[in-house]
């Protein structure tokens, strides 16, 4: 009777959650807890409102979830859910060793092993992804995200041989991964191979037209091969779908002042400053505004 009685505030808990009704859907579950219930049936209720807290950005409450499930029985996917809090907190040490736990647990984990290598690339620790990147992938060598994410990391340290070929494997496994492409782009451009380069850039944009910095990427080559009216099309392109983004206004006031559009090249300085005042003093150093940059003009941008 007991347990019915917990399976139906479970039923209503799962409910309210749907509705994303959070704090009732918390009650519910935490009621149903004070009822009798199996092993399994704990353990899928701690993991409910570990989720929930997470969402919630409840940390504390969500490690602890967590940690009454390794209480009960030492899951892997405990352990994970714990890292991936302490990845969120940047509590990197803690979060590193919650994620070799889990792999201990469970060799062939795949979020565990993906994302601890991902710790590392995000703290700029690129020796330690690499090797981590490698491991990931002697067990998973068609996982399309693990080969581009090794591939950038290359690119990243100017190792475009080992960059290129986990980037194109990646694009032949998937080829509708826009970061493949994008990162693509970049290797071949570092090449010398322009016209591939922008190609990639085309099939990222056609993919993910919301990324900002293929508009950026395509810009600069355009401005470095003089072909300034395809950056300042690219760019307006790139704002229809990015509008706050100030990097690219500020592409489009220096392709604006190469193109002898002073006042339009004031107005997307501005706009660009406006969005993030650390282009005022970056645009000091620019030599495409060496001739204003003294100017009452320039110092009202500020």
């Amino acid at each position: 009777m007991d347990s019915r009685r917990s399976d139906n505030y479970i039923t209503l808990a799962l409910n309210a959650y749907i509705s994303e009704d959070t704090e009732q859907a918390v009650s519910f579950f935490e009621k149903a807890l004070s009822f009798p219930n199996s092993k399994e049936e704990y353990i899928n209720i701690y993991y409910n409102l570990a989720q929930i807290y997470d969402e919630l950005n409840e940390n504390e409450k969500a490690i602890e979830m967590y940690e009454k499930i390794i209480s009960i029985d030492f899951q892997a996917q405990a352990f994970y859910g714990k890292a991936i809090i302490f990845e969120k907190l940047e509590e990197y040490d803690l979060a590193e060793k919650s994620f070799r736990v889990a792999i201990d647990l469970d060799g062939t984990f795949r979020d565990a092993r993906f994302f601890l290598a991902n710790l590392f690339d995000i703290q700029g620790d690129y020796k330690q992804a690499i090797i981590e990147y490698k491991n990931f992938l002697k067990i998973f060598p068609e996982d399309y995200m693990g080969l581009n994410n090794l591939g950038s990391i290359y690119e990243e340290v100017g190792e475009y041989d080992k960059s290129l070929p986990l980037l194109e494997k990646s694009i032949g496994i998937r080829e509708d991964y826009y970061l493949s492409h994008f990162n693509l782009a970049v290797v071949l451009y570092r090449l010398g191979r322009k016209d591939e380069s922008i190609e990639h850039y085309y099939r990222a944009k056609e993919l993910k037209p919301d990324h900002g910095n293929i508009y950026l990427n395509l810009s600069a080559i355009y401005i470095a091969e003089g072909e300034l009216e395809k950056s300042e099309k690219i760019l307006k392109e790139g704002l229809i779908h990015n509008p706050n983004m100030a990097n690219l206004y500020y592409n489009l006031a220096c392709t604006s002042f190469k193109l002898s559009l002073k006042d339009e090249g004031l107005k997307y300085l501005k706009k660009a400053i406006s969005l993030n005042s650390d282009l005022y003093l970056y645009g000091m150093n620019d030599p495409d505004f060496k001739d204003i940059k003294f100017s009452e003009e320039f110092r009202n941008l500020e």
